[in-house]
């Protein structure tokens, strides 16, 4: 009996000695230790073993083995987390955009470089002394259409059009051609303002150039407007996602993200990972008004591939700068065609000017023979010099930019992608393995929690958040430019009016009736710019019968024939004339 009893107080003190320490073993911080010093750092003090967490903010306030000062160092961390996941999705996409639209810029300008130096080539060798010394036309035509290109791609397609206006540009850089080709086959004549006045008036009716103009003026026009929207729509995309990436980051959702990151390790559950869809659940809430600015953005790139797809056609402006030089070359064709027909028209509605007394007898006629320049269509004069071409850049947009469809709604999976894989996630199966469930651990499941309210409610697009309203209404401007230019209809374009820069309410010389840069052409005829010059030749051109070859337009008539239809000259043309 006395040997039974012992047995028995034995068992009872070796039970309640492994109850001690199975309570002393649960009772300890060690794994939370490691994974503090591992995951975060060094504290001044961090438990041995669990306390109590009565002071705690966040995380459970029961037994914990977490300080005050271990869950300040759990938000911070939390947070950093959080920002560097979403950094690394929206850098990317910034990243995406910029070198998209540096690529299109960059095309773009050497394309009118390229169509310049093209240009000068072929009048050089076609025209000779004759264009070089009226080329002041020619880059005060291409410095404009730079500018306006540049205007739009700073200051965008709704900025006002202070300096340049398109169809001015090409209206009178025309109308001074029609002026300086006048000049040259009527040479002997004295043809003062009130002469040019009447003769520009003239202009509308004789058409000197045929529709080449007007054909130029709405093909430049459409293929230009689409190109400067488009990389206005690409810059002001990089900048709404650059205004994204600097969203602040609420108390709230940091205080979420420590509970659902770090709070399991202060109650020792190191293992588990947030169970599914608790983590999206979160980022969710935290990421409620990019969400909300998901369907804005679709519509954005839906209306930014529209016109990416007529740029690679109908408003493709590589093939309407390559060819400026044929263009232009055919309408200088046409007016020599019609070089006297224009003349008699003119002599009859405004008089037969006086003669210059100095080449009143001329006693013999100089010529200026140009060299003969032969030039195959368009079609031949590949961009290789560009080192890409239209069709490339817009594979390569397509390529980036599909992609980036849905890209805010589906950031929260993006993000809980970059926690798992940076905070080492162990997988959880459907065999009944825990997870956390942010106040403790649960029977891992597969159903997803829906939104939180907060994102619900934002999702009509009622965000009161200041970033996210200031990008709808950039976005809603974007997307109202890219209708605007994808509906373009040519009839829209305004005709051409009688009014000349040479109208009647000019005085003294032609100077006055310069182009000057910066204003607009009023009732008056006042300047519009000086790119074009004077109207008058460059102040190094001669003007007596050395440089200009003296042609009467009633008497002669050019001595030459250009085959147009081929673009091909038959014949080199020269100013001698064949006297009928």
């Amino acid at each position: 009996m006395p040997k039974r009893r012992n047995m028995f107080l034995i068992v009872a003190i070796f039970a309640y000695l492994s109850a001690v320490a199975n309570s002393s073993s649960s009772q300890t911080c060690a794994d939370t230790r490691n994974y503090f010093y591992k995951a975060v750092g060094v504290v001044e003090h961090i438990p041995t073993v669990a306390i109590s967490g009565q002071n705690l903010k966040v995380c459970a306030t029961g037994v914990t083995c977490c300080t005050v000062e271990m869950e300040d160092r759990f938000l911070k961390h939390a947070q950093q987390q959080y920002q560097q996941a979403i950094g690394e999705n929206i850098v990317n996409l910034v990243h995406s955009f910029k070198a998209r639209t540096d690529s299109f810029d960059r095309f773009f300008r050497e394309l009118l470089s390229k169509s310049q130096r093209d240009l000068h080539s072929m009048f050089v060798k076609t025209y000779g002394v004759l264009y070089e010394q009226n080329s002041d036309l020619f880059v005060s035509l291409f410095e404009n259409l730079t500018q306006f290109y540049e205007q739009q791609r700073r200051d965008g397609p709704a900025a006002p059009a202070v300096g340049v206006n398109l169809d001015l540009v090409l209206d009178r850089f025309y109308e001074n051609l029609y002026r300086r080709m006048f000049h040259i086959l009527n040479q002997p004549y004295q043809l003062d303002d009130s002469y040019w006045q009447c003769m520009s008036r003239q202009m509308q009716q004789l058409q000197p150039f045929g529709q080449v103009p007007d054909k130029m003026k709405m093909q430049v026009h459409r293929a230009f407007s689409a190109a400067r929207t488009f990389i206005h729509a690409l810059t002001i995309g990089s900048e709404v996602i650059s205004d994204m990436l600097e969203m602040p980051v609420s108390t709230a959702c940091i205080s979420q993200l420590t509970q659902m990151l770090y709070c399991p390790h202060c109650q020792r559950a190191t293992g588990p990972k947030p169970c599914d869809g608790f983590c999206v659940n979160i980022v969710s809430g935290c990421l409620a008004s990019y969400v909300t600015f998901d369907r804005l953005w679709n519509e954005y790139l839906d209306h930014l591939l529209q016109l990416l797809e007529r740029l690679e056609g109908p408003y493709n402006i590589e093939t309407v700068i390559n060819p400026i030089d044929i263009q232009i070359s055919e309408a200088i064709m046409i007016f020599q065609d019609k070089g006297k027909e224009i003349s008699d028209k003119v002599f009859a509605g405004c008089g037969r000017p006086k003669l210059l007394s100095r080449v009143k007898r001329q006693p013999k006629m100089k010529s200026v023979d140009l060299k003969e320049l032969r030039f195959g269509p368009v079609a031949s004069r590949p961009n290789k010099v560009l080192g890409t071409s239209m069709d490339r850049l817009a594979k390569e947009m397509k390529e980036k930019a599909l992609p980036a469809k849905n890209f805010w709604r589906s950031l929260p999976d993006k993000v809980c992608a970059a926690f798992e894989k940076s905070l080492n996630w162990t997988d959880i199966d459907d065999d009944g393995d825990e997870c956390w469930n942010g106040t403790g651990l649960q029977e891992g499941g597969s159903a997803r929690p829906t939104l939180s309210s907060h994102v619900e409610e934002e999702e009509d697009g009622t965000s009161t958040e200041p970033t996210i309203q200031m990008n709808i209404e950039k976005m809603k401007r974007a997307i109202g430019e890219l209708k605007k230019v994808i509906t373009f209809e040519p009839t829209k374009l305004q005709p051409k009016t009688p009014t000349s820069v040479w109208s009647s309410g000019l005085a003294g010389n032609a100077d006055a009736a310069s182009l000057r840069h910066g204003g607009s052409v009023d009732d008056a005829g006042a300047g519009y710019g000086n790119f074009y010059g004077s109207g008058q030749f460059p102040a190094n051109v001669q003007t007596d019968d050395e440089a200009w070859p003296a042609v009467d337009s009633m008497n002669c008539r050019p001595a030459r024939r250009i085959c147009s239809a081929s673009r091909t000259p038959t014949r080199a043309w020269t100013s001698t004339t064949a006297c009928e």
